[in-house]
């Protein structure tokens, strides 16, 4: 174990007064408190692989199949896809990977937007006289400072932040230097600002985190410190593995007398011979010398059992993601049931945490003047990619489910063969979700069955 997770045990390490009685809630309260800390959760994410992967590997898959915004014109059969261009341009992908990183890491993040609309961005977006969106920025929530609240005239946003002051890491003042050249004003307006809520935290313990959520390495820093714990108290057996044993005739008189000093020498020539030459001289009066092995059995097993399932819990991710290798023991598996898990998750969070931020730059790109021109009664349909990868046969065998599906529901009447056609095949590629057209009647069920 090197110096850095060594020195990361010792900084989390509870007092001898904490340890009697297991994990206290105490004990717990402190390493939450403690990773409230930005400086904290930044020293545990450069020291443990473990908590890079916890905070990386979902960002990556959330955002490695991005989503697609189509459209649907009345007069158009098939759904276009005008947005891609512009979200392209802006690196919304990329950008929200980064937000997803910083929301988990910290506790929260939001989406910078410079739109260009002619006012300061200390003022709510007017949203008739956008003119461009010219770029987008995550950045982490200690980089916002709320200076100003909503009153109770807002209604429901009543309480929350309504200007932020930005204090952007590695900036002078926390200004922006934008693409044109011109600093930005360090106030921005809500409006200007999606926010991405990290871990759920009880709404009472809101204040204490200034409305933001928890950070995800706060709630894995127990388990990681196990981990980290368990890996070095295996490492430290190894090294003691094999025991070598000296058997020096006078060796107690030898100690006790002024021949001590002829005793270490005896002993450093040993181990030299033993590490350099592979052999060891010894008198053949009354010196022997033995190796004595330690036994090892079922510490793997309960390193495995006991510290990796709790990691994996509060993690949200299956174990071979966090580990990369495939967990151990009696019922094991694969871990398939572990990422069938993970990838519903991820998909749930993609929907409530980044699709809002994807509908909020499409709106204003909508609506700014370089935009695609996208009328205002034109339907926007946002759909996120299955983050599964089929094998050929898994495919071939899906599709002739949908196939059976499909027919029931046309011979029904419930859908038309157009519905189907652009349900299936109607965007980038094929898709199992079904979707209804406007004005479509599907036949009647006795002309359908015929």
């Amino acid at each position: 174990m090197d110096h850095r997770a060594d020195s990361l045990i010792s900084l989390l390490s509870p007092g001898p007064a904490a340890r009697p009685g297991g994990v206290t809630s105490r004990r717990m309260r402190g390493l939450a408190a403690m990773f409230a800390d930005p400086d904290a959760q930044d020293v545990l994410y450069e020291s443990s692989h473990y908590a890079r992967r916890i905070i990386d590997t979902p960002a990556r898959d959330a955002t490695r199949r991005f989503c697609r915004v189509y459209v649907s014109e009345a007069d158009e059969a098939e759904p276009t896809e005008p947005f891609a261009g512009h979200l392209q341009r802006l690196q919304l992908s990329a950008t929200c990977e980064d937000l997803w990183r910083l929301a988990e890491h910290y506790g929260g993040a939001a989406l910078l937007l410079d739109v260009d609309d002619g006012r300061d961005p200390s003022e709510p977006i007017d949203t008739a006289s956008v003119r461009s969106v010219r770029w987008v920025r995550a950045v982490d929530r200690h980089e916002l400072q709320p200076v100003e609240w909503f009153d109770a005239s807002a209604g429901r946003r009543a309480g929350e932040p309504m200007r932020y002051r930005l204090h952007l890491h590695g900036s002078s003042g926390g200004m922006i230097l934008g693409p044109d050249g011109r600093s930005y004003a360090p106030r921005v307006h809500a409006d200007r600002v999606i926010r991405v809520i990290g871990c759920p935290i009880p709404r009472r313990m809101a204040p204490l985190y200034e409305g933001w959520g928890q950070s995800r390495l706060a709630v894995c820093a127990e388990e990681i410190l196990r981990i980290h714990k368990a890996e070095g108290s295996i490492e430290k057996l190894l090294d003691e593995f094999g025991i070598a044993i000296a058997k020096i005739k006078g060796l107690v008189e030898m100690a006790r007398s002024n021949n001590r000093a002829l005793l270490e020498r005896r002993m450093e020539a040993l181990a030299l011979s033993k590490s350099t030459l592979r052999l060891i001289a010894l008198d053949s009066d009354g010196e022997d010398f033995s190796q004595r092995n330690s036994t090892v059995t079922g510490v793997a097993d309960i390193y495995s059992q006991v510290n990796i399932p709790a990691l994996a819990s509060c993690a949200e991710m299956p174990i071979t993601l966090i580990f990369g290798t495939t967990p151990k023991g009696l019922n094991a598996g694969d871990d398939k049931a572990g990422r069938e898990n993970y990838h519903v998750s991820i998909h749930s969070r993609q929907v409530g945490r980044l699709q809002p931020v994807v509908e909020r730059v499409v709106e204003l790109v909508r609506a700014s003047r370089d935009g695609p021109g996208v009328a205002e009664d034109a339907e926007l349909r946002i759909e996120w990619a299955s983050l599964d990868d089929l094998t050929d046969l898994e495919a071939a065998e899906l599709r002739q489910k949908q196939q059976q599906t499909d027919r029931g529901y046309w011979e029904m009447g419930v859908l038309s063969e157009r519905e189907v056609r652009h349900s299936r095949f109607g965007g980038a590629g094929y898709s199992t979700d079904t979707r209804l057209l406007e004005g479509e009647e599907p036949p009647a069920p006795d002309t359908a069955a015929s």
